[in-house]
């Protein structure tokens, strides 16, 4: 039977809402069209102030906001399953809850996360719930239920409202795969993500309040994904399906030729995102995938489209449950490695036509470093525990992101030859050669090098970057298409002998080449 606080308006009213819905949704658009997120347009303003202006002000210390990117630890057999240290923090938050919480999600039955949602309510926090009426039976929506915590739940169909998020006094924002229940907590493989931004709050806020309010799927009026939220670690941008279209948020960040592609995925039937991974398996781009084990025994899987594609294809680890209940690799996770570009598509939605264009869900696309290397070092740990699907090449190396990750970074630049001697006038014609001798790209910045008589010969610019086994020619001066000219116009380097010095950006000589008078020839280029 139905809930009596199934809906929260009767739809007469629905017209009213819906038109104060679309007041503050140009108030709020207009409001962050002002805002600089991203922070490639902060750079190309120069406004670092702005910068660290914008951190300081939307981020707090603490370590769970420092490292956002949180996952489960299930274990892969029963008994070895443990409570992530980041439930125990998001409880925590619940507790210090001053206002109100938002919560936004499909399952929600973990008892200490109801404890603590009911206590918020108890000491005066506004609480409100938005579920799906498939759930209406379950232990937390009749716990919240009898506390008369105002609900609106998605009316039972073929098509669900799978969303998990959750928004505490309109600035905190917890959202990823995790539903809050016992067996999402604690047997499936799940991601959350944990910010503090009021921006991105209030995007997840307006897409609450359309549910809230009683309109669900596609009677929803879409809400824009206003430019990239800048973090602390780079950004994030998050969209609300099924207005937005969610596969092409995944299809439009494949439109390149990445370097690699791995990902992790619990249900996984668009044939648009499978035919996209051929074509790029073609185009040669390294592409690796875990599915979970019992969803690919749905007939639409595409695990056996892509295995006998010729991509490494891999069933989940996890073994962790009882008959259909838990065990479950319940990611949705695509991570995605451009040569200047790393890119992280995690949230609610499966890689399916239903998720597509019915169920209410969320995609986040995160950018930079942080989440780049925090989703990898999970896929990573899910791929030891992983399975080698039978139509699938063979695959008994390592994956390269993996083993990338496990090698403890050396940054390491030589220099490895110079013209020091040019045949006539030396002027515009000398030049040394450095290499990255390391195994991971270098941040030149304001990295630099010189001789006996000056440690600043040349200066490397801000964004200077050289590639693993990449080399750099830098000429004295003039116009050459080879190389770069140094910052200072001249090398000086002594025909009589001299000592050529790098120093990286803490002034720490990180190389010094001398060599000798004796070494020398006219025209001939010295190797090191």
């Amino acid at each position: 039977m139905r809930s009596p606080h199934y809906l929260s308006i009767k739809f007469s009213l629905l017209p009213i809402k819906l038109s104060l819905f679309l007041i503050v949704q140009l108030f709020l658009t207009l409001l962050y069209a002002q805002v600089p997120y991203s922070m490639d347009s902060l750079a190309i303003q120069g406004d670092q102030k702005a910068t660290k202006q914008s951190l300081k002000t939307d981020f707090t210390q603490s370590s769970i906001f420092d490292q956002p990117y949180q996952f489960t630890t299930p274990g892969t057999m029963r008994g070895e399953e443990q409570e992530a240290p980041f439930i125990s923090q998001l409880i925590t938050l619940i507790n210090q809850a001053r206002t109100k919480i938002d919560i936004c999600v499909y399952e929600f039955n973990y008892q200490p996360m109801i404890d603590a949602v009911l206590s918020a309510k108890n000491r005066g926090v506004q609480v409100r719930f938005v579920g799906d009426g498939d759930e209406v039976g379950t232990s937390g929506y009749l716990a919240l239920q009898n506390q008369q915590i105002p609900m609106s739940l998605r009316p039972v169909s073929s098509y669900i409202m799978h969303n998990k998020f959750m928004v505490i006094d309109g600035e905190i924002v917890f959202s990823g795969s995790m539903n809050f229940s016992s067996t999402d907590t604690m047997k499936n493989n799940n991601n959350m993500i944990f910010i503090r931004h009021v921006g991105l709050a209030s995007q997840y806020t307006t897409e609450f309040n359309q549910m809230f309010s009683g309109v669900f799927g596609t009677r929803k009026i879409a809400n824009p994904s206003f430019m990239p939220t800048l973090t602390a670690t780079g950004s994030m941008q998050a969209y609300f399906g099924p207005k937005e279209n969610l596969l092409n948020v995944v299809l439009n960040h494949l439109q390149g030729v990445p370097k690699r592609v791995y990902f992790m995925i619990f249900s996984f039937t668009h044939p648009s995102i499978s035919a996209r991974l051929l074509e790029l398996k073609a185009l040669g781009t390294e592409i690796i995938g875990i599915f979970d084990e019992s969803q690919a025994n749905n007939a639409y899987s595409q695990d056996e489209v892509i295995a006998l594609g010729g991509i490494a294809t891999f069933f989940d680890g996890n073994e962790n449950n009882i008959g259909f209940s838990g065990g479950k690799l319940h990611h949705k996770v695509m991570i995605i490695e451009y040569e200047q570009e790393k890119i992280v598509i995690n949230g609610s939605y499966n890689w399916s036509k239903a998720a597509t264009l019915n169920n209410d869900e969320h995609v986040v696309v995160s950018k930079g470093n942080s989440a780049f290397t925090q989703f990898a070092k999970e896929f990573c740990r899910r791929w030891d525990e992983a399975v080698l699907h039978p139509s699938s090449i063979p695959y008994q190396q390592e994956p390269p992101l993996c083993v990338e990750l496990r090698t403890p970074p050396l940054i390491k630049l030589k220099i490895i030859s110079a013209f020091v001697d040019p045949i006539g006038k030396d002027l515009g014609e000398e030049y040394v050669v450095v290499k990255n001798v390391g195994n991971v790209p270098i941040d030149l910045s304001n990295w630099r090098f010189g001789d006996l008589m000056s440690d600043f010969r040349h200066v490397f610019a801000p964004g200077s970057f050289l590639n693993v086994n990449a080399e750099l020619k830098i000429y004295d001066r003039g116009i050459h298409t080879d190389g770069i000219n140094s910052s200072s116009g001249t090398l000086s380097l002594n025909n009589t002998g001299d000592s050529i010095k790098i120093f990286n950006q803490l002034n720490v000589e990180v190389d010094r080449w001398d060599y000798l008078e004796s070494q020398i020839r006219e025209g001939v280029l010295l190797l090191r």
